[in-house]
This record gives C-alpha cells, structure tokens and sequence, in this order.
C-alpha cells in the first residue's frame, strides 16, 4: 500500500474486521479499500462526527459494521497479504530470470527467519554478493 502512495492503519483492518462501524476521515486511497458510505462513513468535521453518532440508528451502525467486516475478509487479510508478498517475489523472479539471473535451489519461495517468503540469487550474477529477495 505504501507503493500506493498511502499506508493506513493497521486499526483501520482490526476494526472494521470486529464489525465495528467506522468514521474516518477522508484520506487518498480509503475508497481503493473500502466504500465509504456502505463500508464505513466519512466525516469532515466535528460537528459532522457528532451527527453521525448521535443519529445514525443502531440498525444502520450494525449493517455498516458488517459490510465492513466483509470487505476485510474478503481481501485484507495477513493471508491475502502474504499472497500479495510471495506473488510480487515470484515477479521479481521472473523479471530477474529473464535477464540471466539465476536462482538459488528451487526457484520457489521459502519461508525466512522472519516469517516472510524469500529467494537467494546465485551470487555469480551479482558480483559475488549473495541477494535476498524479501518484501519489507
């Protein structure tokens, strides 16, 4: 997300993945994630915030929880993220293949010391420096 050019709290997720109806603040990217106005509301001032919560019925509350739930299951999961992490090393595999790079083992991810995919790059083709392919 921050190739984006935007990186939202992890919060954002944790809540809206508990069902629980958000008020954000518009920033560039919330409507790439969610819809704002089904999936959660946005408010540009104070007075609209208090608006929302002292207005909004609880039936409505409960049903934008909900949607928001769903939008969070349905593609913003650790899951969906490691996804993301090992199909963007396999690209960088790939891209880096088709330039004579060779690499090391397999040529399949593995699963690093920290928990995230990773490839070796044979370190002939790289001045004799062993490369680590790891998405940060």
């Amino acid at each position: 997300m921050v190739r984006a050019g935007w990186s939202p709290s992890v919060r954002l997720f944790e809540a809206a993945a508990c069902a629980v109806p958000i008020i954000s603040d518009d920033w560039p990217g919330l409507s790439e994630l969610f819809a704002p106005g089904r999936d959660l509301l946005v408010s540009r001032s104070a007075e609209e915030t208090l608006r929302i919560v002292r207005d909004l019925p609880e039936e409505e509350r409960r049903a934008i929880g909900e949607r928001a739930r769903a939008r969070v299951l349905g593609g913003h999961t650790a899951a969906h993220r490691a996804r993301q992490v090992e199909e963007d090393i396999i690209a960088a595999r790939d891209r880096l293949k088709a330039q004579g790079a060779r690499v090391l083992g397999d040529g399949e991810p593995k699963m690093g010391a920290h928990g995230k995919p990773i490839l070796f790059l044979h370190p002939k083709d790289f001045l004799g420096t062993l490369i680590e392919l790891e998405e940060a």
